[in-house]
């Protein structure tokens, strides 16, 4: 049975982000994430690929694009929640962690939190 379950656990996540995350974070005036975006499923075009290739390029193809997906979603909806990097180094970071505030720096976080949870300004153009 768990076997089974990792060929369409991406698909659940898509599907629970988009349609139970994503709403919430319009409530916050996040910036919406256009699923296309994220989610490219165009090897199945390669017609040098066998059938059982493109089943795995789709597969990878679209595991890959959901979990970029669900990354910049939570990116976007932590710099409006807790924009605080943290205070060790991440090995992969989000594309929004360069507009967080410094770990530990009390007096910026006050000065310059409704700031920085409403820079999305390079996101709307």
């Amino acid at each position: 049975m768990t076997q089974n379950w990792k060929w369409w656990s991406p698909a659940v996540l898509g599907m629970w982000v988009w349609g139970g995350i994503a709403p919430l974070s319009a409530l916050a005036d996040v910036p919406q994430v256009r699923r296309r975006d994220y989610i490219v499923m165009d090897r199945r075009l390669l017609k040098y690929l066998n059938p059982l290739e493109r089943l795995n390029c789709g597969y990878c193809e679209y595991t890959n694009g959901v979990l970029a997906y669900v990354q910049e979603i939570a990116g976007r909806t932590e710099q409006y929640w807790c924009p605080i990097k943290h205070a060790i180094g991440l090995k992969t970071r989000h594309s929004r962690y360069s507009h967080f505030l410094d770990f530990g720096d009390a007096e910026q976080y006050r000065q310059r939190i409704e700031q920085v949870r409403r820079d999305f300004e390079d996101l709307r153009k």
